[in-house]
């Protein structure tokens, strides 16, 4: 029975490729059908009998990415009557802002075990040199996008919101020939202005909304293990303003949490511990011999209480 090969960063089916040019000509492997928006491919072993051949891996459960963004994702997902699932663009970018932030603090907190933590991001039998790759990627991702950040500001980001979610709205105002900044569009959202209207609220495929938000868990992962004090900079001075932690609380409502009647600021010590005691659970479950590298068992003992 074939096995079914999925990507190994979105869980996307793959399509088989044969190497045309260089060293590895004549060689097989998988490549996401998304590419090239999404770059996970993963390679065909050889059997020792003639013309047999062994897939990579099988998929015994979700990846940690998996793990932490559909359950969000499911949150802001409209299923029509008819027609496709979609999410909503500004939907996206406010999942993509937390799910970025909470990889971000995860790989602040492992910043000296990316190595290890890099391997709950990817299904069982990737092999490492691929994702070695894909982090190495991700990593210039994040210096990539925080030098153009800070070319065009002149200063590092404050906080999360406007490093992902308003930056990710300016991006989109700008190519829709909008001329207005992020906080006056969401102004003009709020008054029910059509034009902004109509392309905040442009449906988008459930498939390409998952690949993205996926993908922000990881690039937020690498973010954090590389600027682990601008992370910690970035969550307090956040933590710091009423009006972001607001706006935090209203996320929190639409993820369908209650909303406690004063506001109750968590400082990042208390957010990384929440989100390694998930860790640690899926790890247990899932990649168990993972826990004791990673340095989860403590994480474990203490989401029993």
């Amino acid at each position: 029975m074939p096995v079914d090969i999925r990507c190994p960063i979105c869980g996307s089916e793959t399509v088989l490729r044969i190497v045309k040019r260089g060293l590895n000509v004549g060689k097989e492997f998988y490549v996401c059908k998304r590419y090239p928006d999404c770059k996970g491919k993963v390679p065909m072993k050889q059997s020792i009998k003639k013309n047999e051949k062994l897939h990579a891996y099988e998929i015994p459960g979700p990846t940690l990415v998996i793990a932490f963004c559909i359950p969000i994702i499911n949150r802001f997902t409209v299923t029509p009557r008819f027609g496709r699932p979609y999410m909503r663009l500004i939907d996206i970018f406010r999942v993509e802002e937390d799910i970025y932030m909470t990889g971000a603090i995860l790989g602040r907190s492992r910043s000296n075990n990316i190595t290890e933590l890099a391997k709950l991001l990817f299904v069982p039998g990737t092999s490492q040199d691929n994702i070695d790759w894909i982090i190495a990627t991700s990593i210039k991702d994040a210096q990539k996008n925080l030098d153009v950040f800070i070319n065009k500001k002149g200063r590092e980001p404050d906080t999360f919101d406007e490093f992902t979610f308003l930056r990710g709205l300016a991006d989109i105002l700008k190519i829709k020939c909008i001329n207005m900044g992020p906080k006056r569009a969401l102004k003009a959202y709020s008054h029910r202005d059509s034009k902004v209207r109509k392309v905040f609220d442009a449906r988008i495929d459930l498939e390409k909304a998952e690949l993205r938000i996926k993908l922000a868990f990881t690039q937020g992962i690498c973010f954090g293990s590389s600027f682990p004090e601008l992370t910690e900079r970035m969550y307090n001075s956040a933590k710091k303003s009423e009006d972001a932690w607001l706006n935090k609380q209203t996320n929190t409502w639409a993820y369908g949490l209650t909303i406690p009647e004063e506001l109750n600021v968590v400082s990042i010590e208390e957010s990384e511990n929440n989100i390694l005691e998930l860790v640690a659970l899926y790890a247990s479950k899932y990649r168990p011999e993972l826990v004791a590298s990673l340095e989860l068992e403590g994480f474990l003992e203490s989401s029993k209480v």
